[in-house]
Order: C-alpha cells, then structure tokens, then sequence
C-alpha cells in the first residue's frame, strides 16, 4: 500500500503515523510546507515565495498536485481540515482522508462566513474523516452533510516510553507542570493566575511551562506581573523523546485551555501516573475522569484552578492515587497500538470500499 501524507512535518503526531506505517512495510510520502527528515519517508518540501502562511495553501496547490500525482498513492491523508485538508480537498486526489484535529471544527468556522464555509466545503468533498475524539466527532456532523460518517480514531499512548519512574519528593514545595503550544486559547495567563492566588500557602510551589509560541512574551509578562519571576519557569518547546523526563518531574499536570480536542498531553502525563488539573472543554471529559484520575474546571476560571491544584499539594496520597489510575484508563483506553491498529483497519476498509465501486463508462453509462 503507498499512503501520502499532507501535514506539518514538525507535528510530532503527523511523524507518529508516518514512520509507524513506514516500518509496518507500506510506501510511505510526506508533503509539507515544513522541513524534516526520517529514514524510510519519502519526504516532499512545498517551497512557495509568500510569507504568509495561510496563502500557501493557494500559492502551493498546483505543486501539491503534480507531487501527488507522481506519487499515485493508494491513500492520500490530509490532517487538519482547514489547512492540509483543505489542500487535500484542492488537489481533486481520491480516495481522499481527512483527520480533524481539534481548532479546525471548534474555532475556526466560528470566525467568520469565510472559515465556516471552507469547513463545510472540506468536509463535505473529503471521502472519508478522521476525529480524535467523539467531541470532535459531534461538532464535525455540525458541519457534514448529512448520511457521511465521522470515524473515532484517537491519539493514543505508548506506554513503552511513557513509563513511571521514581521521584524525590521535595520535602519544602511540589512542581506543577503545563505543556501546550502558546497561542491564544491556551490558557495558559489562567495557570499563571492560578498560581498567583495559591503562592501565600505554598510559597515554594513552582510552575513549568513547555511550550513556545506567539503568547510567549505576554505571558512571561503576566508572571512578571504577579511577582512570579522566581516561581514560573518556560522550558520552551520539548521534542517528544523529551517529554516523559518532564512529565516525571511534576507533582501535578494542568491543561487550563479554554478549547481542546482530545488532550493527548493529559493522557501522556496520566500515562506518566501524574495527577491532572483541566478544564472541562471539548474532549477532556472523555481523556480525565473527574474525581478518579484528576479534576475537570470551568474554561477561563484561575480560582477553580487554585482550589483544585492546591487540594492535590495538600494531598500527596490523594496525588499518587490518582496518577495510578490514570495509568490503568490510558492502558484500558488509549494505547497507541489500538490507536495504530484502527487507522490501519480505516485504510485497508477505505481500499476494499474503492476497489468494490463500479467503474462508470461514458459509453455506457455504466
């Protein structure tokens, strides 16, 4: 089987399925308007001349299409609908999968008529779709024609390398830890609050952030602000090799963002046998369950944060408890062999389906 991918090369999970199903034995193609490297992919660099990146979906169309079409793949996967699905869409390629991520169905076609209707367009010329979660999979119908189905296939765990390891409990404080891509949305100014309002009973407590983006500066300044320069410390962006060793280091995991699709990096740090502190957004309800592996907050509320994230300091029993059982969900749930082996059966079950389609003749009509 020859499976080509449109995605960013500098996600971490686009590089996940692609050098999986390379190993697995397939022809393996990557196209991207981002560099990267690996064994075993045939990888494909859209170089376009604009620096906006939202215009290189155009600009790089007709480029897309030629390298599609030397390829010839038996599949060709798109991941996020309104970017490299969209482009996926444009190619005219078939048979055509589209995995949706998460902002592409819950922010974007809230912006304006413009996103709303490249969603519904995407979606509806897209010849099969993807969700991580079954949230994602509700408010994609939103927007899907109706009689298409929106199949599950959530991003799962490798517990292999996500794998609980002794710590040192520090005797004088507690580490809590967020990792997320700093955009607006993310949260994140909520934790820093957060910490704020908890730092006259835990003077010691320390917060992490992993992460970069184009909220970096306003944030370091929101700590700064709040006399937390010596409490909040930005790691910046980890490679996924290195984020089990921060994940081992915390006390507590905190997803405060005010949009999330599925939440990976909360079944990693449950994975991790972490305690989790997340809003209730999305699909974070299907990846926390509330009370047992951690607790789900209102979105935007930097108290509901505090009083959760300082029950859990004050109760370190009630932290391991809770990150054991999160280790046992993500076994019983999401591992990333499932996860694998699912997509696997979507693209064996997406070739029977075309290879059963009549052939229509001109002549004929049959």
């Amino acid at each position: 089987m020859k499976i080509c991918y449109l995605a960013d090369a500098k996600s971490v999970h686009a590089q996940r399925w692609a050098l999986h199903f390379a190993r697995r034995g397939y022809e393996v193609s990557l196209v991207s308007f981002s560099r990267w490297a690996a064994e075993g992919i045939d990888f494909h660099y859209i170089d376009t001349p604009t620096p906006f990146s939202r215009l290189n979906y155009l600009v790089g169309i007709g480029k897309v299409k030629r390298i599609v079409k030397g390829i010839k793949p038996d599949i060709l996967h798109a991941h996020y609908l309104t970017s490299y699905g969209l482009l996926g869409v444009l190619s005219g390629y078939h048979p055509l999968i589209v995995s949706i991520w998460g902002t592409d169905v819950l922010v974007s076609p809230k912006r304006n008529y413009l996103y709303r209707s490249i969603t519904e367009y995407a979606l509806s010329k897209a010849d099969y779709l993807v969700a991580t979660s079954n949230a994602l999979q509700d408010a994609a119908m939103g927007y899907t024609p109706l009689g298409k189905k929106v199949s599950v296939v959530p991003l799962g765990v490798d517990l292999s390398l996500f794998d609980p390891r002794p710590r040192s409990e520090k005797e004088d404080g507690v580490v809590i830890g967020a990792m997320k891509e700093l955009k607006p949305g993310c949260g994140m100014e909520h934790l820093i609050q957060a910490v704020a309002l908890i730092r006259t009973e835990f003077p010691k407590a320390e917060l992490v952030i992993a992460g970069d983006g184009k909220c970096y500066k306003a944030l370091k300044r929101e700590a700064d602000r709040l006399g937390l320069k010596d409490t909040v410390c930005f790691m910046g962006r980890l490679q996924h090799r290195e984020v089990p060793e921060f994940l081992a280091g915390l006390d507590a995991f905190v997803m405060p963002a005010m949009s999330e699709g599925f939440g990976v990096g909360i079944l990693e740090a449950s994975a991790m046998g972490v305690s989790v502190v997340a809003s209730r957004v999305g699909g974070t309800p299907e990846v926390v369950l509330d009370g047992a592996t951690g607790y789900l907050v209102p979105p935007g509320d930097p108290k509901a944060l505090a009083e959760k994230i300082a029950h859990l300091i004050r109760n370190r029993q009630l932290r391991s408890r809770m990150g054991q059982a999160g280790r046992e969900f993500v076994r019983s749930h999401y591992r990333w062999e499932e996860s694998l082996a699912k997509m696997e059966n979507l693209y064996l079950s997406c070739l029977r389906l075309q290879d059963e389609k009549p052939v229509f003749s001109k002549k004929t009509g049959f």
